[in-house]
């Protein structure tokens, strides 16, 4: 799932799914409302994850200084609740690609274990023309899109469909 509301409305969604219901996986889908949004969003997600209602926990489209952020917040969160009881970053997704390589959020996460989702990780098809990726297409025989996700795996990145997924396109 993706939140793209306040607290309150993700707390909402939450409860509003079927009581047997369990998210793998549930992504803040950008850092906007503030840092009180981000922070009650978060702590949202957590008392959600805590009821058994989501697996793991991340974000989407964060900046460097907004993972920074979220990552204080989280060790205040266990000043609070306890340690290991604030939530963990564990995945998070942004438009990574050859021209796109967001190497200071890379970095952020690969130093932290947090997995990297790689959304549009084939450009949406519109780079599939370019010189860099022909040659390499015909070299080894393959399509633009399979160059441009074989990228990707070497990156260590992951696009959503190696990931475990709800059953369920739910976004909130």
């Amino acid at each position: 799932m993706i939140c793209r509301h306040p607290p309150s409305l993700a707390r909402k969604n939450i409860r509003g799914h079927d009581n047997d219901l369990t998210s793998n996986r549930y992504l803040i889908h950008a850092p906007y409302g503030g840092k009180e949004g981000r922070t009650g969003s978060w702590r949202a997600l957590v008392e959600a994850q805590q009821a058994g209602k989501i697996r793991s926990l991340g974000v989407s489209n964060y900046g460097v200084h907004h993972l920074n952020e979220l990552e204080s917040y989280i060790k205040e969160l266990e000043g609070e609740n306890g340690k290991g009881k604030a939530g963990a970053i564990s995945v998070g997704q942004w438009e990574l690609h050859p021209w796109l390589t967001r190497p200071d959020i890379v970095e952020w996460c690969q130093r932290r274990g947090v997995v990297l989702e790689a959304y549009c990780p084939i450009v949406r098809g519109q780079r599939f023309d370019e010189p860099v990726l022909q040659p390499m297409a015909k070299k080894y025989n393959k399509t633009p899109a399979q160059i441009l996700l074989r990228w990707s795996l070497q990156k260590v990145f992951n696009f959503g469909l190696l990931l475990p997924l709800d059953n369920s396109a739910d976004i909130c």
